[in-house]
């Protein structure tokens, strides 16, 4: 009998277990279609997810957060935009693993695709910066619906978070902050150290900072993202 693959908790939200790696020559022909599905999921998702990057620069009002921080981090070096990312998300990796929160698969493939991605929209010259105010919006607000539903999209293959988010994990882990005041103060430092190298800040980088929390609760809801329970809550409800 085939073995389904197994939910688990990632981040409270209850996601599909992808069959091991350490078991696959051991996969059943059921457990091999679901890694390849789930695998699918997550590079399409990540690719829309790059996308939605890029479009935050072309938009050309303010980009996303982190993407002031790599154009930043571009202008002032040789490296592609696509390549700041990407090395920024190595040292994220790495500063995380010092901390005790080790890499995954998807961690591993967020870091790299969405650098390779970002790049390849670059290469490909299909979008040009935005000129016109209405064009602008409409682009920031692609890029921000496009962002919270890749996010879903590749949250749901299973693969594991991105290695920002381990980032983020591995501050909590050393300052016991709450995740909330975490993000902030990350997310904070970087638009202004992006600021500072020349990245691309105006009035979209504090529209997308308002709109992604909601845009993100969207995709998890589209893609089946529901939060699992608290213990707390558990109780309460056989209580009541």
């Amino acid at each position: 009998m085939a073995r389904l693959p197994k939910s688990r908790k990632a981040g409270g939200f209850s996601v599909s277990q992808v069959p091991s790696l350490r078991n696959f020559r051991n996969w059943t022909p059921d457990e091999t279609r679901t890694w390849i599905r789930q695998f699918i999921i997550m590079v399409v998702g990540l690719f829309f997810f790059a996308l939605a990057l890029m479009l935050s620069i072309y938009a050309n009002v303010g980009a996303n957060s982190w993407m002031v921080f790599h154009d930043g981090i571009a202008i002032q070096s040789p490296l592609t935009i696509g390549q700041a990312s990407q090395s920024v998300g190595l040292v994220m990796i790495l500063a995380s693993w010092l901390v005790g929160i080790r890499p995954g698969m998807g961690t591993i493939f967020n870091m790299l695709l969405v650098g390779w991605f970002m790049d390849l929209i670059v290469w490909s010259g299909l979008i040009d910066y935005a000129t016109s105010l209405p064009v602008q919006l409409t682009m920031l607000g692609l890029s921000i619906l496009i962002l919270g539903l890749s996010s879903g999209m590749y949250i749901k293959a299973g693969f594991g978070a991105g290695p920002r988010d381990s980032f983020n994990l591995a501050m909590i882990e050393l300052t016991n902050m709450s995740i909330t005041v975490s993000r902030w103060l990350i997310e904070g430092s970087v638009v202004v150290i992006g600021i500072l190298l020349g990245g691309q800040f105006g009035y979209g980088t504090v529209i997308y900072a308002i709109l992604i929390g909601p845009a993100v609760g969207l995709g998890f809801r589209v893609f089946g993202l529901h939060r699992t329970p608290t213990a707390a809550q558990r109780k309460a409800s056989t209580d009541s």
